[in-house]
């Protein structure tokens, strides 16, 4: 083995023309194509952060928003609506929203009960974050529960009682004040049936002053009996209902959902604009196309030198043979120069890549391994071939000169 070192490295000497050739070969094919690899991966970037929303508009229930991130295909969503609900059997607005800075235009200040933090704010559930005069109207304070209800729920229990009571009394008929002071108890019973306790998670302010006399909650969004005792707000319907796609790849498929999902609806508009992704797209299609060939193309032309340097070594292999060298070692001694001088080649273009463009590097160093180690391989092969056809003839008439 050391008599087989000692030759490939007096060889690579004698010839460092072809030497350097082949290592300078190798070093230029992995920098082009790492170089090709990085141009393709910013298009991929591009592509990829490119901001694309959807929307929902027209008055999207509450309740869709749960199916839609479900789909995978969105991420970030931002909703926004308001429903007339009874807040302790008095009539109030709350507004529907996972994001109130987003809302009122300026970021609060919220100060949260125990237990709750601003995800509370943000995720389904049965809170609200109420505004400090709103509070001190209905007198409540962090932590404390209160009954929200579907609108005018205490008007109608007051109208079923009442209708029970008249029902079957010919000329008697009792006002509803009357019903009041005498069925309280039962109406305020009904009332409740269909109410949802809610916690009061957060007090919140602002410089502006505008959210004190508001309430806010993101809801609960089960589409399942969100009538009655399961009122929830999955019914209602949203001013805003805004999706970040979460992956670009997958904007055919989800506008076809979206479609899909405003076609059976009926009134739900759905909008979404990729036009932005159009050039970046088709860039990266176009790139991803040619990589193929420039892959294929430098470990075509790496196998081609590595074969023309390999037998245009013959006549020395003959003289080797002369000299009583086996034609195994031979072909091991010109198959491993080769092999050595690609192994040189690809380390000094890591190096130059490194040097050029390190800190990008790490994003493709998958890809330049893949072409690194395609490139060994098409070598080794192609020198053990090439070795084999150099030293097939005998060793004189490789000698012969031809005229």
């Amino acid at each position: 083995m050391s008599f087989i070192s000692r030759y490939i490295l007096r060889h690579i000497r004698r010839s460092a023309v072809k030497s350097a050739l082949a290592a300078l070969l190798a070093a230029l094919l992995l920098t082009a194509i790492g170089m090709f690899t990085l141009l393709k991966q910013s298009y991929s970037d591009i592509f990829e952060n490119t901001l694309i929303t959807a929307n929902f508009a027209n008055g999207m229930l509450l309740g869709l928003v749960d199916p839609i991130m479900n789909t995978g295909c969105v991420k970030e969503p931002y909703y926004a609506g308001v429903a007339r609900v009874d807040l302790n059997m008095r009539a109030a607005e709350v507004f529907v929203t996972n994001d109130i800075a987003r809302f009122i235009g300026e970021e609060p200040e919220i100060v949260y009960a125990d237990g709750f933090d601003a995800s509370c704010a943000e995720e389904f559930g049965e809170v609200l974050i109420v505004g400090k005069k709103l509070a001190e109207s209905y007198g409540v304070e962090l932590g404390d529960t209160i009954q929200l209800n579907k609108e005018d729920s205490f008007v109608m229990a007051v109208f079923v009682v009442h209708a029970k009571h008249n029902m079957g009394r010919v000329g008697v008929i009792v006002d509803a004040d009357k019903i009041i002071s005498l069925y309280f108890d039962e109406i305020m019973e009904a009332a409740r049936e269909s109410a949802r306790t809610y916690t009061i998670a957060g007090i919140v302010t602002a410089p502006s002053g505008r959210p004190d006399d508001m309430a806010f909650t993101p809801g609960v969004g089960s589409m399942a009996g969100f009538g009655g005792e399961m009122f929830k707000f999955a019914a209602a319907p949203l001013d805003v209902a805004e999706f970040t796609l979460a992956d670009n790849m997958r904007a055919d498929e989800f506008r076809e959902y979206g479609e899909r999902l405003a076609l059976r609806d009926g009134t739900i508009i759905f909008i979404m604009d990729t036009s932005k992704l159009e050039n970046p797209r088709n860039t990266l299609r176009l790139l991803d196309s040619l990589y193929t060939v420039a892959v294929a193309a430098a470990l075509l032309i790496g196998a081609f030198l590595c074969c023309l340097v390999i037998l245009q070594s013959s006549k020395e292999a003959a003289i080797m043979r002369v000299l009583g060298t086996t034609k195994r070692k031979t072909r091991v001694i010109l198959a491993l120069e080769q092999v050595l001088l690609s192994i040189v080649g690809l380390f000094v273009g890591v190096c130059g890549l490194l040097i050029y463009r390190g800190r990008e590097l790490a994003v493709i160093v998958g890809q330049l391994s893949l072409f690194a180690i395609l490139y060994f391989s098409v070598i080794l092969v192609s020198a053990v071939i090439c070795s084999g056809l150099a030293t097939r003839r005998s060793a004189l008439e490789l000698l012969q000169v031809k005229e």
